[in-house]
């Protein structure tokens, strides 16, 4: 089908791609028609595939206006592309720009008056495109462009001009003169004495006291977006339900306003068979979803009643704000409670359900009639998720407010998901933004050399440039606005996705090309006005010069000390470091320090048959040898090891020597912020997830082995802290 391949092109599938072990893979025309499908194109048979092929070609000559576009805010030339028919000089058309602050702009024009730039037949009329300019100075925003044709009101096009900096928000200096540098933790692996078997926002707060007094400028957090609150297995903070707003298991409930105001749930904390089972959950040496989240919700609920009949039924100053709440988060807010509303209800029916493709018809989004008939059957339900949500955000906007009075002068680096679970509410609640069927994933790389299909369903491109990059944009707003450095995880999704069909293997999915440009401006735009840093974690297959590009956008680069090597292996000293970077010797992929000296994910993959075969395990072990050789070399060579060291490369045990070396070497580099996980600081050998599993190794669910507050009376963890504060 030519019709099929030439879509392809022109919406940016690529045709074929290259994996780390040198195989090329080939797209077959199957896969690609059913990704097409996806995309929301009709490519049934060679006739269907050429009319949509022709109407993608010509979208844009059949409308005066695109619907978006996006403009360099360094200049003051702005244009857009006008199109109209072509021969009719004095057809006088109408426009009126308003900008995002509500001043407008309005005046007429003929045709003739316009720089003609090309010319089409569309639909057996000629038809030309025109430059048209826009008023000079344009301010930073999202405006929008209407246009109507005099005496013609059903020629009206309305085009979103999206005004945006060329570079992100940059990392201020360091009040002393000295390198940030931060610790980053999993929030849910927290210990302490008050929470309720997990780490909370009340825990946040606290350690981002400890972190502070130790000197840090910054605390980085897994992503803290909306799961399956309450789900057993689903708990990935990386597959999540809603990437616009939080994690309800976070709430620490005694620190609910609420919750002093309420004898009931008070005389619930107190019976003996609840503090049994709050003792077991805090602890256990891994964390227990469902019960952790049973022994909340039930308390919470209470919590709700309380609240509603003392506060919403008074309208107290509490119940305005919750209504303020409510009136800000707008459609959105009602659509994510609606969806943990129903998640709640379906799963303690049949805890096998999860997410919207194993709900009853009916269901299918919030607009359907299960849905609808659901809201008004159960309104309590949908409010409660409101109250929960409210609360979760006055939480975390509490522990901001903390990290700002000690002095963490980066506040959160918090951390943003490639994607979201095909079964959750950023889905359900507008299916027709993405591409359905698919899933983001990964060719075959050193992180996981089988390829991963990690679940999570892609922006549609196509819709997305018809919906102005909207989901796009809100997605980052509601993630910068309480953090003050934003890391993008995959980096490498502004600029091509790796597509896999739902039930492929990750072998047989393929690139699709995205926005590069456009996304980085609005990057750049939402940043700035949030004045929060951004970090692009660009790991695994890099195209050429994409570091370059996201480092002339003002992007920190995410540098990995296992990844920082040359051509022959060796590591990269110290001051090759790029300055604007933020380094770190792990990530929760990857081993800690201590694991990756001993090879503990080598062991994991190789017993899980992760590899490819035997020769790749014995590869694997082989390298890891030479590479404890490589690593004492170069911290020999940096002078954060004497050269009588004492320390065998042969031997996988590492040292405490070694590993506080390790974090002197990055200390001493040139990146501009130095991060390290607390598992690094512990010495601990398990990493918090291995790419590629599920449930066969314990991810997601490890907590520390002592409380946050004892974090740095660890031996290990003072004399870390001692070297970066020295650097």
């Amino acid at each position: 089908m030519t019709a099929l391949w030439s879509l392809a092109d022109a919406v940016g599938i690529e045709r074929d791609y290259w994996d780390i072990y040198g195989q090329q893979h080939h797209l077959d025309a199957d896969t690609c028609a059913r990704l097409l499908t996806s995309m929301g194109f009709d490519v049934a048979n060679e006739e269907a595939a050429s009319r949509s092929l022709l109407d993608h070609t010509l979208r844009n000559w059949r409308r005066p206006l695109a619907p978006v576009k996006v403009l360099a805010a360094e200049r003051d030339d702005h244009a857009v592309e006008l199109v109209a028919p072509a021969d009719a000089p004095d057809t006088v058309m109408h426009w009126r720009l308003e900008q995002e602050d509500g001043l407008r702009h309005r005046g007429e024009l003929r045709l003739g008056q316009l720089q003609e730039i090309e010319r089409r037949s569309v639909d057996e009329q000629d038809r030309a495109r025109y430059r048209l300019p826009l008023p000079p100075y344009l301010p930073l925003g999202y405006h929008d462009l209407r246009l109507t044709q005099i005496g013609d009101d059903a020629t009206a096009s309305m085009c979103r001009l999206i005004v945006a900096p060329d570079t992100c928000y940059p990392v201020a200096p360091h009040p002393t003169g000295k390198r940030h540098f931060g610790f980053a933790a999993q929030l849910y692996s927290l210990r302490s004495e008050s929470n309720w078997g997990m780490g909370d926002f009340s825990d946040l707060a606290a350690l981002a006291r400890v972190a502070a007094d130790q000197g840090a400028t910054t605390l980085g957090l897994n992503p803290l977006h909306a799961s399956y609150t309450g789900h057993a297995h689903h708990i990935s903070p990386y597959s999540p339900s809603n990437r616009g707003f939080l994690n309800l298991a976070y709430i620490d409930v005694e620190a609910v306003a609420d919750y002093n105001a309420c004898p009931d749930a008070q005389a619930h904390v107190a019976r003996d068979s609840f503090r049994a089972a709050l003792q077991s959950a805090r602890e256990s040496e891994q964390v227990d979803y469902g019960g952790v989240w049973q022994l909340k919700r039930d308390v919470l609920r209470q919590l709700f009643d309380h609240f509603k009949g003392h506060d919403l039924a008074t309208d107290s100053p509490r119940a305005q704000a919750f209504e303020s709440f409510c009136s800000e988060r707008g459609p959105a807010l009602q659509n994510q409670a609606l969806f943990d509303a129903l998640f709640d209800h379906f799963y303690r029916e049949d805890s096998g359900r999860c997410g919207r493709q194993s709900w009853p018809d009916g269901f299918a989004s919030p607009s359907d009639t299960g849905s609808r008939e659901f809201v008004q059957a159960h309104p309590d339900a949908v409010l409660f998720q409101c109250y929960l949500h409210w609360i979760a955000e006055d939480q975390l906007r509490d522990a901001t407010n903390v990290c700002s009075r000690v002095g963490l002068s980066m506040g959160l680096y918090l951390d943003l998901a490639v994607g979201c679970d095909a079964g959750g509410a950023e889905v359900w609640a507008d299916p027709a933004a993405f591409a359905n069927g698919v899933s983001v994933g990964a060719p075959p790389d050193q992180l996981s050399p089988a390829g991963q299909a990690w679940g999570l369903t892609p922006l549609n491109p196509i819709t997305l440039e018809e919906r102005a990059y909207e989901p796009f944009v809100r997605v980052l707003r509601e993630n910068a606005h309480l953090a003050g450095t934003l890391r993008i995880d995959h980096v490498l999704g502004l600029k091509r996705q790796f597509w896999v069909l739902d039930g492929e293997r990750a072998t047989s999915g393929c690139y699709v090309r995205q926005p590069l440009d456009d996304f980085l401006r609005l990057v750049a735009l939402e940043s700035q006005r949030a004045r929060c840093a951004i970090v692009g974690e660009a790991l695994g297959t890099v195209p050429p010069g994409f570091e370059n590009r996201l480092d002339e956008s003002g992007l920190l680069a995410y540098r990995v000390l296992y990844f920082e090597r040359w051509e022959s292996l060796l590591f990269k000293r110290p001051d090759a470091y790029p300055e604007r970077a933020l380094v770190t010797a792990s990530t929760h992929d990857l081993p800690t320090v201590a694991g990756w000296w001993r090879g503990r994910e080598i062991d994991w993959m190789d017993r899980l048959g992760m590899f490819p075969g035997e020769a790749q395990a014995y590869a694997a072990r082989a390298q890891r040898h030479d590479d404890r050789h490589r690593l004492l070399a170069a911290l020999v060579d940096a002078g954060t090891l004497s050269p009588d060291h004492g320390i065998d490369a042969n031997n996988p045990e590492p040292t405490p020597q070694l590993l506080c070396a390790v974090q002197g070497y990055l200390t001493a580099s040139t990146g501009s912020l130095m991060v390290i996980p607390v598992e690094d600081l512990l010495g601990l050998e398990e990493q918090v997830n291995l790419p590629g599993t599920v449930d066969e190794h314990p991810n997601w669910r490890q907590k520390l082995p002592c409380s946050l507050t004892a974090l740095f009376e660890q031996p290990l963890a003072q004399a870390m802290t001692e070297r970066l504060r020295m650097g």
